[in-house]
C-alpha cells in the first residue's frame, strides 16, 4: 500500500542528491584549482596533475549517477501515481459494479475486476523495480565514492612532493577529502531513508 511516507522519503533522497551534485562541483572546482597550481609546477611532476585530472573524471561520473538516482526517483514517483490511480479506479469499479445501476453479466464483471487487479499488479511490480533500481544505483554511488576517497589520498601524498607548493596542494587536498567525506554521508542518509521507506 502507497502511504504519505512514501512520497517523503522519496523527497528527502531527492534532498540528498541535490547535496551529491553541489559536493561533486566543489571537487571538480577543487581539482580544477589543482591542476592550476599543477601547472606552475615542472612538468617532472606531473604525477599532481594526473590525480587532478582523475578527480575531475570522478566528478563527472559522480554526477552521472546522481542524475541516474534523480531519474530513477522520477519513474519512481509516476510508478507510485499509477499505482495509486488503478487502485482508486479498482475501489470505484467494485463499488459501481456492485450497484444496480449497471446491468453487466457475472462473467463481464469478473473479466473486468480481473483486468484492473492486473494492471494494479503490474503498477506494483514497476514500483517495486524502480526501488531496486534506486538501491542499486546508491550502492553503485557508494563504491564510486570509495574510489574518489582513494583520489583525495593519493592527492594529499602527491601535495607533499612538491615543496613550493606544498602548503596550496594540502589545502586543495583537503578540502577535497572533507567533500569526499560529506559525499558518504549524503549517500548514507539517503540509503538509509530508502531502506526505512521499502
Amino acid at each position: 500500500m502507497v502511504q504519505y511516507s512514501d512520497f517523503v522519503s522519496v523527497t528527502h533522497i531527492n534532498e540528498e542528491l541535490k547535496h551529491i551534485t553541489a559536493h561533486s562541483r566543489r571537487i571538480y572546482l577543487a581539482a580544477l584549482n589543482a591542476m592550476l597550481i599543477a601547472r606552475k609546477i615542472s612538468s617532472n611532476r606531473s604525477g599532481f596533475s594526473s590525480v587532478t585530472q582523475e578527480l575531475q573524471s570522478f566528478s563527472q561520473k559522480l554526477d552521472l549517477l546522481t542524475s541516474s538516482v534523480e531519474k530513477e526517483i522520477g519513474i519512481l514517483i509516476s510508478n507510485e501515481a499509477q499505482y495509486l490511480k488503478i487502485r482508486r479506479l479498482a475501489k470505484l469499479g467494485n463499488k459501481t459494479l456492485n450497484s444496480a445501476e449497471i446491468n453487466l453479466t457475472t462473467l463481464d464483471r469478473t473479466e473486468l475486476l480481473s483486468r484492473l487487479k492486473l494492471k494494479q499488479e503490474n503498477a506494483d511490480s514497476q514500483k517495486n523495480e524502480s526501488r531496486k533500481n534506486i538501491l542499486l544505483t546508491l550502492r553503485n554511488l557508494e563504491k564510486h565514492c570509495d574510489l574518489g576517497e582513494n583520489l583525495a589520498i593519493l592527492a594529499k601524498v602527491e601535495s607533499t612532493t612538491v615543496r613550493e607548493f606544498t602548503q596550496q596542494l594540502t589545502s586543495v587536498s583537503l578540502e577535497i577529502e572533507n567533500v569526499i567525506v560529506n559525499i558518504h554521508k549524503c549517500i548514507n542518509r539517503a540509503m538509509r531513508i530508502h531502506t526505512k521507506a521499502a
